[in-house]
């Protein structure tokens, strides 16, 4: 429905634009979309979470619980550009356990 998604990436962007953000970073897969989207509005970089290997250079990476078993993420060690106390949202598409969340 393209008239609630635009209603929602307003209503997202409008929240965020004045909290002096420096990046916008989003787990993989689903968060990517809404992370994406809301850059652009805002007019940030996007910085990708991703699962392990899919990255293509030097990573850090967390391993985090999932409800039967464990799981990790990565991120690029640069994807900050060493700036300190950088802002940053973090949007993913649900929380169940929270544990993708606290990895990231």
């Amino acid at each position: 429905n393209q008239k609630a998604l635009s209603f929602l990436l307003d209503h997202l962007s409008k929240r965020y634009q004045t909290m002096n953000l420096d990046f916008i970073a989003g787990t993989e897969s689903r968060g990517f979309i809404f992370a994406a989207m809301i850059c652009a509005k805002l007019n940030l970089p996007f910085v990708p979470i991703r699962k392990p290997n899919k990255l293509p250079s030097n990573t850090y990476s967390c391993e985090y619980e999932l409800e039967y078993g464990t799981d990790r993420v990565e991120i690029h060690q640069d994807a900050f550009r060493n700036i300190k106390n950088a802002k940053i949202l973090l949007v993913d598409d649900l929380i169940a356990t929270g544990g993708t969340a606290l990895a990231s």
